[in-house]
């Protein structure tokens, strides 16, 4: 309840009588649900998922034409290897450092046409509660690529920025900028005022794009050499980029534990259908082991 309120509050979500519902038949219902945030007490803040892929073939998610969302394509992490890698080779003897920012609440800055918000309901009946979301939520299936849209607008303005541009610095090489969702990674040479004004420019873009709300202190880190960024351990001065080990422990007991139950069952969901698949793993059990060293240990 205390995310519905801070989301009302903040003008997220319209929070009424659901004795309204006898004056407003065409509003479609679907579920919330909600995960822990990492490294967040679950007493104080969850991230809402409101389930709009229920019910199972009349949903919100179903009845959405996705030919009108944009068209958005997500560069491959790789990118930022071989970006430290090109620093490494044209600025020998120089620190690559590397930075993370992060947009506060991704797709809820994002409002729903008021002609379509009524699709995008839930019902709590204990407290009689009915809930609109106003809102781009996690759990439509059209959030991500719109919110894509703005992200990269925030990753444009910053390559379009140098030094040069936003300072009375001569360095006119432009800033690189990566985004994946609402993360936003910089990596750039220790040289002059460089990081900080690539920070700024970072701030500033996501200011401009989404509003004074946007900005992700907590999760603003600051410039250095290694970070934890997008699952992942990156070294720009080992120039090494690695699986961390609770992660690989994580992913090895879950392939042990297939492998002693003796079966394990595939979900494959799509826009109106789940379909299970059950196999046993005792069949394969060289190759369940040899698939967890590759995933994880590699």
């Amino acid at each position: 309840m205390r995310s519905i309120r801070e989301g009302q509050n903040a003008g997220k979500y319209l929070v009424v009588s659901a004795d309204i519902l006898e004056l407003w038949p065409d509003v479609i219902c679907s579920p919330l649900g909600a995960v822990e945030k990492n490294g967040i007490d679950p007493s104080i803040e969850v991230r809402l998922i409101h389930d709009l892929s229920f019910p199972r073939g009349g949903s919100t998610n179903d009845m959405y034409d996705k030919s009108t969302a944009p068209n958005i394509t997500y560069q491959h992490v790789t990118i930022l290897a071989r970006r430290i890698e090109e620093l490494a080779e044209s600025s020998p003897g120089q620190v690559i450092c590397i930075m993370n920012g992060d947009v506060k609440g991704a797709f809820r800055h994002l409002m729903t046409n008021a002609a379509h918000v009524h699709r995008m309901a839930a019902l709590l009946p204990e407290l009689n509660v009915l809930v609109i979301d106003l809102a781009a939520p996690f759990g439509w299936s059209a959030s991500p690529s719109f919110y894509g849209a703005f992200g990269r607008g925030i990753s444009w303005l910053l390559e379009n920025n140098s030094p040069a541009s936003v300072s009375e610095s001569t360095d006119d090489e432009p800033f690189f900028g990566y985004e994946w969702v609402d993360d936003h990674i910089l990596i750039e040479i220790d040289r002059g005022d460089r990081l900080a004004l690539a920070e700024a420019t970072l701030r500033h873009a996501m200011l401009a794009i989404l509003g004074p709300r946007s900005i992700n202190e907590a999760k603003f880190s600051a410039w250095s050499t290694e970070l934890f960024a997008l699952g992942l351990l990156w070294n720009t001065e080992a120039r090494t980029v690695s699986i961390p080990a609770t992660k690989i422990a994580k992913g090895l007991g879950r392939v042990q534990e297939m492998i002693k139950r003796g079966t394990c069952t595939k979900t494959v969901t799509g826009p109106s259908q789940s379909t299970k698949h059950r196999g046993s793993a005792k069949r394969y059990p060289i190759a369940l082991t040899e698939l967890g060293s590759v995933l994880f240990l590699a």
